[in-house]
């Protein structure tokens, strides 16, 4: 995931996603069942997620969660990941 001034963007595998800050209602963290490693079993943990100011708009899947590769059994780094990513929303869609 990527964030810029145009908004953010989410890197996957064999697609990309831009959602532009005009477009983002929220950036908020939650506890929700998520993916393990990306694999189809889920466990209850903490995922952040992009909520669109659209009504009807497509839910996106969480931006971090934290039993993706880069955040299992550190949730300090995730916490960390997180804000900055809620603090740089709060300053792009203000802007």
């Amino acid at each position: 995931m990527w964030v810029s001034a145009q908004g953010l963007r989410q890197v996957a595998f064999f697609t990309t996603r831009t959602v532009a800050w005009g477009q983002v209602g929220q950036v908020r963290t939650v506890q929700q069942p998520v993916r393990w490693l990306g694999l189809p079993r889920t466990v209850q943990g903490q995922a952040l997620i992009l909520v669109r100011r659209a009504e009807g708009a497509d839910a996106a899947p969480p931006l971090l969660t934290t039993h993706n590769a880069d955040f299992l059994a550190r949730e300090e780094a995730f916490d960390r990941a997180a804000d900055s990513v809620e603090a740089w929303a709060a300053e792009y869609r203000s802007a």
